[in-house]
């Protein structure tokens, strides 16, 4: 057994056994998602600030962030991702991974997806973010193609607990958006924050009302580190 492998079955065992909050919208926190030397190992390992690329020239949101948002895709072809980064790559964007959560978390899906499941091709997307002082993000609810995103945190300790996502209900209870708009933050309630602590895990299915997002931040703070998995369904 390689430490890779090793290191996938040990992830998959703590999100195989997750429980699922179903109100508002499934979404679910797994602490000690990592082996603690392999996350020990990542950490030290997050490149520097000069190895990602602005938000703003993904073309995916708008400027409002533009600043405050670095990106580091761990898709193929990647010079300055570390190597235990390429390594966890390889694993988090392979098939038996993907379909693992799909497996997982199919019944849910389903329900969102209906007879297109079956008619669509899956696309694995798995990206490094660090966010600073002003990053914040309004109550949204993804793209629409979205079916799954899973927010690794990565803290060195617990100073930064109050950085987490935030799930929001409207205030108006019928409201739903098919996905792409940022919303006023007075036309939602805030929920509940999951605690943006070392090694551990949000998670959620995309639906037309998993509306989520993060509270501002006054006070300076250092980076705020995560890795971002997501699945896609797409013609």
């Amino acid at each position: 057994m390689n430490d890779a492998y090793a290191t996938e079955m040990a992830v998959l065992y703590r999100l195989m056994n997750a429980e699922v909050q179903t109100w508002p919208f499934p979404h679910f926190h797994v602490t000690d998602i990592f082996p603690p030397d392999v996350y020990q190992a990542l950490i030290d390992a997050l490149p520097a600030d000069a190895a990602y690329t602005p938000i703003q020239e993904y073309g995916t949101v708008g400027q409002d962030n533009s600043n405050d948002r670095l990106i580091l895709s761990l898709g193929e072809g990647q010079a300055q991702v570390p190597e235990v980064w390429r390594t966890t790559a390889d694993w988090l964007l392979g098939s038996r991974f993907a379909n693992a959560m799909l497996s997982k978390f199919r019944p849910f899906i389903t329900r969102q997806w209906g007879e297109a499941l079956g008619r669509k091709r899956l696309l694995k997307d798995a990206r490094l973010l660090r966010d600073f002082t002003r990053y914040a993000l309004p109550p949204h609810t993804d793209m629409a193609e979205k079916v799954l995103a899973l927010l690794f945190y990565l803290p060195r300790d617990d100073s930064q607990r109050h950085l987490g996502t935030t799930a929001y209900v409207p205030n108006d209870p019928a409201f739903r958006c098919p996905g792409g708009p940022h919303h006023p933050r007075e036309d939602f309630t805030a929920l509940a924050t999951t605690p943006f602590l070392p090694n551990s895990l949000f998670g959620f299915i995309r639906t037309d009302n998993a509306f989520h997002g993060v509270e501002p931040v006054e006070a300076p703070e250092r980076p705020r580190d995560l890795l971002l998995y997501n699945l896609f369904l797409v013609d």
